[in-house]
């Protein structure tokens, strides 16, 4: 990122800001320290400074108190994660509890979540991207961060790899970018988060995955098809139109489809399923139909494979497919669950 030099100070603590996770401690000391002039070392070195004086104000936002539900138990568990990329520490990252919630699926996969008995209502979806509140590496994966295994006190490290680490860090402007676009409060580390905080989270999360994308990392672009079923319906529950959207995660399954970016035979036809379930919801009824017969063509090929479990996932998409043919009419054939 090219340093930037402006005398309009506001204009300053507000970029400043942005990169400080809103931290106004930084922010001034960055000005006492560099004025006006925004530079990437220089606001790693103001991170590093302050992180090391107790008396000033701390980076990561508190976590919000839910609301009292009367005795209810909280639905999910928090681990503290390390960012692999700017090493931010202690991020929260949250965890279902088992038996918590049941789930539903919309009619795009995207799951549908509702409390169980003593547990507390939550959308869990709003919540589970974990976000970086430093550089916003964003995923739902624990597994992309640096975690701490306390039963064999060793530090286990991110899988994501180093060259990927390389290219996260270097689009952080990006990614900021993003976050000044959407006009809101970074604040990713309340529970329960606003649906625009939500959705900028998916939205990160896909940022990353498009890097490990171009990187030709396996299956980036099936999670990003995704992540964008996600955000779709994230925007049905806030009353936004999700038409774009599902127009971009149709385009990713398609070319993952292509591709063949799937961890397994079930994601292979799942996608087949999704593709044609978004042209049917477009009402693109002779593009639906073609994916049927995808499908249906497929069999010979996958029974060649002598793989059961793909036919038998072959055979249960297929059938899913053909079932939401026949019921193409139904007027609540795309409501969402609730």
């Amino acid at each position: 990122m090219p340093d930037l030099q402006t005398n309009d100070l506001e204009e300053v603590r507000r970029r400043l800001g942005l990169f400080f996770a809103q931290n106004q401690a930084m922010v001034d000391r960055y000005i006492q320290l560099h004025g006006t002039k925004i530079n990437m070392k220089a606001i790693q070195d103001v991170r590093d400074e302050i992180e090391t004086m107790p008396n000033l104000a701390p980076i990561t936002q508190e976590l919000a108190s839910t609301p009292n539900y009367a005795g209810l138990d909280l639905p999910y568990f928090t681990v503290e994660v390390d960012c692999p990329c700017c090493s931010q520490k202690g991020i929260p990252h949250r965890e279902l509890r088992a038996s918590a919630m049941a789930q539903k699926n919309d009619p795009f996969l995207a799951p549908v979540y509702t409390p169980l008995a003593k547990f507390q209502p939550l959308n869990f979806l709003m919540v589970n991207v974990t976000v970086c509140p430093r550089c916003l590496l964003a995923s739902p994966d624990k597994k992309d961060f640096i975690q701490f295994n306390r039963t064999t006190r060793q530090t286990v490290p991110s899988q994501l790899s180093s060259g990927i680490i390389a290219e996260i860090q270097d689009s952080i402007a990006e990614r900021q970018e993003m976050l000044e676009r959407a006009h809101i409060k970074p604040e990713f580390q309340l529970c329960p988060r606003s649906s625009d905080v939500a959705i900028l989270s998916y939205q990160l999360a896909d940022h990353r995955a498009r890097i490990e994308a171009e990187s030709k990392h396996q299956f980036s672009i099936f999670k990003r098809a995704n992540y964008h079923t996600r955000i779709a319906l994230l925007q049905r529950q806030a009353g936004i139109d999700d038409t774009a959207t599902l127009q971009k995660a149709l385009t990713l399954f398609k070319e993952a489809y292509y591709r063949t970016d799937f961890p397994n035979a079930n994601a292979e036809f799942q996608s087949c399923f999704l593709i044609f379930s978004i042209f049917l919801r477009f009402n693109q009824l002779k593009e639906a139909r073609e994916y049927i017969s995808v499908m249906e063509q497929s069999k010979k090929d996958v029974e060649a494979r002598k793989d059961p479990a793909a036919v038998q996932a072959l055979n249960t998409w297929l059938g899913m497919t053909k079932a939401r043919w026949d019921d193409r009419d139904n007027p609540r054939l795309w409501e969402t669950p609730s």
